[in-house]
């Protein structure tokens, strides 16, 4: 089995449920919050391929139990309480996941505890947003609605070990191992992902031929994010985006991202700032990330509303999110720039994507 670097290990897809009092739905402990109000909870501890472990408050005792079900009632005179779930920390396994099924009173409720991927994935849940700015460079403008589908989104820049597990060479300058990789360009991004794919089994997303990369939009495989997935996924998703990844205050940003005013000239390891509100490293800052589209200054104005891909050709391809050596405006998560695909500097780097099923 290839080497993983561990900080890419744990990834969490968390559904919360609607009808029950949960907490901690980014924290390995899955909290429900116990009322008086129903007499007994049922809860199913053996969904999923990993062992999960149901504790109660002292408040509260078991009242039966069986390889399946265990049900928790209140002791005479106890108030509300807690329930904590928590699971198995079982690295062996690529896919992990765990479903939860909790009966209260009149509830009946199925909720996805987990699903993680070795390469911390995270899954980001399509909707509509408003894309671009008013405030920024004319190719941001005009501000217009865009819907994308759900996917998964790679929780790091990708890391010189996993890039060096994949690819088997390292091109950085910064030599680390969770140092994002750079100095890789756009061709040597979408050959990675095809890479990675295969290695994984899934099907790739790119056919490349020479210079030539066509995009198969239905693969199951790994691939660069387009414009809208990577500007949706930055500003925090559809409700209270933000204006860097992560935040609104432009004095909070180092809080964020590695940028011109904290980086010392240099890219720092992956995931050592604060992420944004979907649980994204580095979006803001550290480096510079290549996206699917061509690059094309009057996009916005022509741009389809649902799931744009970008222009058909062009001779340069975008970047997003800023880099160790930007200033805070070209941090900001609206903020182009675009260079060739055959473009190499310490500046450089990508995550990527899936498709979600």
């Amino acid at each position: 089995m290839k080497k993983i670097p561990l900080i890419l290990i744990l990834c969490l897809w968390v559904f919360s449920c609607d009808d029950l009092e949960i907490t901690n739905p980014r924290h390995p402990d899955f909290v429900i919050n116990l009322s008086t109000d129903k007499d007994k909870y049922y809860i199913n501890r053996l969904s999923g391929n990993v062992r999960i472990e149901v504790k109660a408050n002292a408040d509260w005792h078991v009242t039966s139990s069986d390889d399946s079900w265990i049900s928790y009632s209140p002791k005479n005179g106890s108030g509300d309480g807690i329930i904590t779930i928590d699971y198995s920390e079982n690295t062996n396994i690529s896919e992990r996941y765990a479903e939860i099924f909790i009966i209260a009173g009149e509830i009946t409720q199925r909720c996805l505890l987990i699903q993680e991927s070795l390469y911390g994935m995270i899954f980001v849940k399509g909707d509509t947003f408003q894309m671009g700015s008013n405030d920024g460079e004319d190719d941001e403008k005009p501000v217009h609605t865009v819907i994308v589908n759900d996917f998964y989104m790679s929780k790091f820049e990708v890391t010189q070990q996993l890039y060096m597990d994949v690819i088997e060479e390292n091109p950085s300058k910064w030599k680390e191992d969770s140092l994002p990789v750079e100095q890789v360009s756009w061709f040597e991004a979408v050959a990675f992902c095809n890479a990675l794919s295969q290695k994984e089994g899934l099907t790739p997303a790119y056919t490349i031929s020479g210079t030539s990369v066509t995009w198969n939009q239905n693969a199951n495989g790994y691939r660069l994010p387009t414009e809208a997935e990577w500007e949706y996924a930055a500003g925090g998703g559809s409700s209270n985006r933000t204006k860097w990844a992560g935040t609104n205050s432009e004095s909070s940003l180092g809080n964020y991202a590695w940028y011109d005013s904290n980086s010392d000239n240099k890219t720092h390891p992956v995931g050592t700032k604060q992420p944004n509100s979907l649980g994204l490293y580095d979006m803001s800052g550290n480096v510079w990330e290549w996206c699917w589209d061509w690059y094309r200054s009057d996009y916005y104005s022509i741009s389809p509303s649902i799931n744009p891909i970008g222009p058909s050709s062009s001779t340069a391809s975008v970047l997003r999110g800023g880099s160790w050596y930007s200033g805070s405006y070209f941090c900001r998560i609206n903020n182009r720039v675009y260079g060739s695909p055959t473009r190499r500097s310490s500046g450089d780097g990508f995550r990527f994507i899936r498709n979600a099923p």
